[in-house]
């Protein structure tokens, strides 16, 4: 939590470019290209907006993931925000509910807070529909994975969904910060549809590994 206090001591500075009065100002961020990609696949259907590699993504997501800074929310729901009024609302017909992709109660007690379940709540409110946070849990801590196939077992019985019975046969959108091999989220699809689940859609805000290019502040 102490990039939470450093929000409030130190004088926010773009870190792209060093203007004064924002984590990432309006002109920095304006010049992220949306690349979005799409996976249509018999568990679900999902779309990633921006490049993982671009260095404000990866900078924005590990400030808010690993830092804990609360400054690097708004600059992320302003890059939420363009693909649900670009790509957002012909993923979610109507009933649709949004889930997070949910993490391990003792990782989430370490970090304080589940970066996914933020931007769902940036999802729902720009699509004026409703979020829930507990029907889908993590059962499992699993560890990090780099190859794809290992991924998928580690992954393949991390999940428990609960739904209630008014969501039985609901769309479901499942929010996540970024894509790499899909494996995540198509286990929580594949828990969610044995739940009761209708179709379920997927929505990262990133997509791929990549690497930071070149240097930011």
């Amino acid at each position: 939590m102490i990039g939470r206090v450093f929000d409030f001591i130190f004088p926010l500075e773009c870190i792209a470019c060093g203007a004064s009065g924002s984590h990432c100002c309006e002109s920095c961020l304006s010049s992220v290209p949306m690349l979005p990609r799409f996976w249509k696949e018999p568990e679900l259907r999902a779309s990633a907006a921006f490049a993982y590699g671009h260095p404000l993504v990866r900078r924005l997501l590990h400030d808010l993931k690993f830092e804990q800074w609360s400054c690097a929310e708004r600059p992320l729901e302003v890059l939420v925000r363009q693909w649900c009024v670009k790509i957002g609302s012909g993923w979610c017909p109507p009933g649709t509910i949004v889930l997070p992709v949910p993490l391990h109660a003792t990782r989430l007690r370490e970090r304080g807070f589940n970066q996914a379940m933020m931007l769902a709540n940036i999802v729902a409110s720009s699509l004026g529909v409703p979020c829930r946070e507990a029907w889908l849990t993590r059962s499992l801590r699993t560890k990090p994975q780099t190859d794809v196939e290992n991924r998928a077992k580690n992954v393949a019985t991390a999940f428990q969904a609960r739904l209630p019975a008014s969501a039985k046969g609901r769309s479901i959108l499942l929010v996540d910060d970024v894509w790499t091999t899909g494996a995540t989220m198509r286990s929580c699809a594949k828990t969610l549809r044995a739940a009761g689940a209708g179709s379920v859609q997927g929505f990262a805000l990133a997509w791929g590994r990549g690497e930071l290019h070149k240097q930011l502040k």
